[in-house]
């Protein structure tokens, strides 16, 4: 639309104003989705910022998981598939509405033009004819409801173009034969694709003699909520997925008959609806079969409930590469172009089209990189390569960034998406604190640059010395870390890259001391302060992934649909909310008793979650116990705000034998992120007796034999990070993967910890000096 009105938009513009300002145009998405690399690419095509004043708003996961309640109130409805285009429909007309009273939109092309990707399934233009009819009858109550509710939520009115009445009529009126889909044309983003019809009215040069690029004008048609990001769609059904307990899936039929849920997505947006129109389901109108494409007469399998099964076909090659290419034989690279072949994931890019700042994470061999080797394990480099290019950061800097996940990737403001450097705030400068990570201190920079320079740098491209000295560096670690919390002796540390990862430890502890029963028991997690710990940590607990990428394995293969680590089959588990909607704290522990209780009764095994302060500073009122010393249960007491006595430590330790989750990336502001799992005694000597959950028995084989692979554990933690009681676990683990980012970090967490316990050695006088201090800045 764009590309066929600016030339009359401007030469109104000149003829009534005098002037030729551009036109304002407002596109939603993930950094690096479909829709915002398309966007960027029609921008340049059509003149660039001189011509078109682009207004893009790119958010993440996180950022707008906590709107959907807000969305389903202002859609009044629970359709699933409707209510994920809400969400970054939402978000592109809150910002449109900040410049403009009125925005025209695409709606309606699909339903005139056979747009959707299930059409190459068709058989017959008789039956093209028929599902554009029954879909464009649905509009009103999907499209049309969707865009009308988001818009008119922040008094913006939308305007529908291919909707005009009269070229409706011209539009419906075109030979079905016409619109039939080659699904040949679909897999090769070529012509005879999906709106190819439509295509090819918009193909070639407008009046100002430019044209849509091809991979723009020929890329597949992805809905609103798959066009903002290939991942958004599975990302918000598995934070979802962590919010419905099984129990009430089974009972869904019974606590709603009419229209009732059939995934946890739709039970969780039907509570939501529930809780503002109870008693008005009815009225809701939703899509035959739980999707649009379920209702054609033909059948395809290119949807599900859950949305598009290949979002692979979405990309285009002028997003940056997705995925790791570790096979440096298929990738030939100049100056101008980058071509690499891989089924699915990789496409083929010439530098005309390509955006400012795309790359290629296929190999160490970017030019940002030069100086130093590549390593075996190749997910640092996305990390490594964004801080350099999009923040201009130093190598080591670089480092800081690498072997965690999505949260420590620099973005293109420079930043992660916590708006954080890896380096030291300038002294002139403020920057508020934040309970989820925040800059490295200066002292902590230095400690690690230290490291870096004297230890890791002289030896980045001699493996067998990277894997011996990263070896003895995390275990002096593990001891700076027993020495400044004082730990009771038998404890064990385990490092992990965040607190979030380090939930999988419990899980797999949890496996090897129950493998041994006859039947294996099912392991369940019982999670407190939902919204108020980490966003990760109840999917971590249920055995899940809760991020884009991985330490080890970098960008997720997007084919994983169910989203669960390899190994952790036997694993579920319930999250409680931290407050009621009312905002009257929950009562966590009766919570967690009621979940023991139904465990037991259930013959299942429970692991127990005590948090002791979450991001509002809320502490549940008693930390849980591992009952008989993890026999019979796991208490998980999740202190990873740091903002403990040592006295309570040692008391979840010796009394409570309950394992510690811990970070430095909070209070003692270490770079995001690095925490440790700490073991007491009874727990550290259980492991260390039992069987790996790993072993060839026909319990353990059953429920872990592959969960220290890539797809598992193994993608998040290597032996070295292991400690002594866990030595027969060693042999399971990659004993090539390094992560000296997650050494750099502690180092820098460690710097501040010891400083710390220098200063004020004892529980009391740093309880008085931390009120010292609140107090000073509070006057």
């Amino acid at each position: 639309v764009a590309h066929d009105l600016l030339p009359l938009y401007r030469k109104e513009r000149i003829k009534t104003h005098g002037d030729d300002r551009p036109i304002p145009t407002f596109t939603v998405g993930m950094e690096n989705s479909p829709d915002v690399m398309a966007a960027r690419a029609m921008v340049d095509a059509l003149g660039g910022e001189k011509h078109v004043e682009h207004n893009l708003r790119t958010f993440t996961p996180d950022e707008v998981f906590d709107l959907i309640p807000k969305i389903v109130f202002h859609m009044e409805t629970y359709e699933a598939e409707l209510i994920r285009s809400a969400i970054p429909n939402w978000l592109l007309a809150e910002r449109a509405a900040q410049d403009v009273k009125m925005v025209l939109t695409g709606e309606g092309a699909d339903e005139l033009f056979a747009g959707y990707l299930y059409f190459k399934d068709a058989e017959t233009p008789n039956q093209v004819q028929n599902e554009l009819k029954r879909i464009y009858s649905m509009l009103g109550n999907i499209n049309l409801h969707r865009t009308d509710r988001m818009t008119m939520a922040h008094g913006l009115e939308a305007r529908v173009p291919f909707l005009d009445t009269e070229f409706t009529r011209l539009a419906m009126s075109v030979d079905p034969q016409l619109k039939m889909v080659n699904a040949d044309a679909v897999r090769t983003n070529s012509r005879g694709r999906e709106k190819t019809y439509m295509r090819e009215i918009f193909e070639g040069p407008n009046s100002d003699g430019n044209s849509i690029p091809r991979p723009v004008l020929w890329r597949a048609k992805a809905m609103q909520c798959e066009g903002v990001g290939e991942d958004w769609v599975s990302i918000l059904q598995r934070r979802i997925a962590s919010l419905v307990s099984d129990a009430e899936m089974d009972e869904a039929h019974i606590t709603y008959p009419i229209n009732t849920p059939h995934t946890k997505e739709e039970l969780y947006y039907r509570k939501i609806y529930d809780e503002h129109f109870h008693g008005m389901e009815h009225v809701v109108k939703l899509w035959e079969g739980g999707g649009r494409a379920m209702g054609a007469a033909w059948k395809s399998d290119m949807y599900t409930r859950e949305g598009l099964k290949n979002t692979n076909l979405l990309s285009h090659s002028l997003q940056q590469q997705r995925g790791l290419h570790t096979n440096t034989n298929t990738t030939t690279k100049n100056s101008s172009s980058s071509t690499t072949t891989h089924e699915n994931n990789y496409y083929h890019t010439n530098s005309h089209h390509t955006h400012p700042h795309k790359r290629t994470f296929s190999t160490m061999s970017s030019s940002t990189l030069q100086d130093e080797p590549p390593l075996p394990i190749q997910a640092h480099t996305e990390a490594r390569d964004m801080a350099v290019q999009n923040g201009g950061f130093n190598q080591f800097e670089s480092w800081l960034t690498a072997g965690c996940d999505d949260r420590s990737l620099i973005l293109e403001s420079g930043t992660n998406k916590y708006h954080i450097q890896p380096q030291p705030v300038h002294p002139q400068h403020v920057f508020r604190g934040s309970c989820t990570g925040n800059p490295p201190t200066q002292r902590g920079y230095d400690a690690a640059q230290s490291l870096y320079e004297s230890t890791f740098l002289p030896i980045l491209n001699d493996e067998a010395q990277l894997d011996s000295k990263l070896r003895d560096i995390f275990e002096t670690q593990r001891q700076r870390i027993a020495k400044c919390l004082d730990l009771p002796e038998g404890c064990e540390v385990i490092l992990c890259p965040s607190g979030s990862d380090a939930e999988y430890i419990p899980v797999a502890i949890a496996s090897a001391l129950t493998q041994s029963s006859s039947p294996p028991k099912h392991i369940v997690n019982g999670v407190t302060q939902l919204k108020e710990i980490g966003a990760g940590s109840a999917p971590a607990s249920f055995g899940e992934y809760f991020s884009t990428h991985a330490p080890f394995v970098g960008k997720l293969d997007e084919s994983n649909t169910t989203g669960r680590l390899a190994g952790m089959d036997h694993v579920s588990g319930e999250a409680f909310d931290a407050r009621q909607r009312s905002g009257n704290v929950v009562d966590a522990v009766s919570e967690i008793e009621s979940f023991q209780s139904k465990a037991f009764q259930n013959n299942q095994y429970p692991i127990l979650h005590g948090v002791f302060g979450g991001k509002t500073g809320l502490r549940d009122t008693t930390m849980p116990s591992s009952i008989d010393q993890g026999d019979t249960s796991l208490a998980i007491v999740d202190a990873c705000q740091g903002r403990f006595t040592k006295d309570e430590l040692h008391s979840w330790l010796n009394d409570n034998h309950s394992i510690v989750l811990f970070t430095a990336s909070k209070f003692y502001q270490a770079p995001p992120f690095c925490a440790a799992v700490i073991l007491p005694p009874s727990i550290a000597q259980k492991v260390q007796t039992a069987q790996a959950p790993n072993i060839d028995s026909p319990c353990g084989a059953r429920r872990a034999s592959n969960m220290f692979t890539l797809q598992g554990l193994g993608g998040f933690i290597t032996d070295k990070e292991l400690p002594s009681c866990m030595n027969h676990w060693k042999d399971l683990q990659n004993p090539s993967a390094n992560n000296v980012g997650l050494a750099l970090r502690w180092e820098a967490g460690l710097a501040g910890m010891e400083a710390l316990q220098q200063a004020v050695p004892h529980d009391t006088s740093r309880e008085t000096k931390v009120t010292e201090w609140a107090n000073s800045v509070t006057d």
